[in-house]
């Protein structure tokens, strides 16, 4: 290998290791935990809400609600934000599986909002209408299309490895010229 093509693929190969591992930049302050947590049946009430995201959220523009499902029925409850997290009172409710959900501005502006289902459900009480769902999927969403960071992500090897085929293809030598 001659000392032009070498020093081509030492330039080109930490290109394709950083664009074929790169990852989109996700600022968004995504939620990392919940209390009450979601798809608990509590036989006590939580006194508080208390989510934990990512990232900072703004506490002038932090909503939360709460709503028994199948109600059609929300309760704003009152978010106070510190940093990361977010806490709220819980009001006195009856047996049943709730709704807690969310809508927080982080750092970069961006609104990411969701949902998470948990019940209560006190010893003696029969059961709450709803139990099935209990388990449905976080919701979460933020205000980009989620296509977008998964196409970004699984393009860049595509560019790393074409970034480094033209690097090396510049100086090299094909056979029968």
């Amino acid at each position: 290998m001659s000392a032009g093509r070498l020093s081509r693929l030492v330039t080109a190969v930490p290109f394709a290791v950083v664009l074929g591992t790169a990852a989109p930049a996700t600022a968004h302050s995504l939620l990392l935990s919940a209390e009450p947590p979601p798809g608990l049946i509590q036989q006590r009430r939580s006194p508080d809400v208390i989510l934990t995201f990512a990232e900072p959220v703004s506490a002038e523009t932090v909503q939360l609600w709460l709503e028994r499902v199948g109600s059609g029925a929300r309760i704003a409850l009152k978010p106070k934000a510190t940093g990361h997290s977010v806490t709220a009172p819980l009001p006195a409710v009856d047996a049943g599986v709730y709704e807690i959900g969310y809508r927080v501005l982080g750092p970069d502006g961006h609104p990411v909002s969701g949902s998470y289902r948990h019940a209560f459900w006190p010893q003696g009480a029969p059961p709450p209408p709803g139990l099935d769902g209990l388990n449905e999927p976080l919701s979460s969403e933020a205000a980009t299309p989620a296509g977008r960071p998964i196409a970004l992500t699984a393009s860049l090897p595509l560019v790393g490895l074409a970034l480094a085929a033209l690097i090396l293809g510049r100086g090299a030598v094909l056979p029968g010229r």
